[in-house]
């Protein structure tokens, strides 16, 4: 179990997301967990959230989406 989980609520942000989970990766301390909820985005034309999470390759990284669109709120929640 990890010492602490981040949670990133993402809608449309691919292209924002590679840089804050780059910024988490970078930490001295290792003993976490980020976990990011995808709300249903519809940003194919650009780098989608699970591109960028598959990319990275780290264990601590999860990705969860939504199949339609909830807002940053339920997002956050799930």
């Amino acid at each position: 179990m990890p010492y602490f989980t981040i949670v990133i609520p993402t809608f449309n942000r691919g292209h924002l997301l590679e840089r804050a989970l780059r910024s988490c990766l970078a930490q001295d301390f290792a003993d976490w967990e980020a976990i990011v909820v995808d709300d249903a985005s519809d940003d194919a034309h650009a780098v989608s959230s699970t591109v960028v999470v598959s990319r990275l390759d780290d264990p601590r990284v999860r990705l969860i989406c939504h199949k339609e669109n909830r807002g940053v709120c339920e997002a956050r929640n799930t």
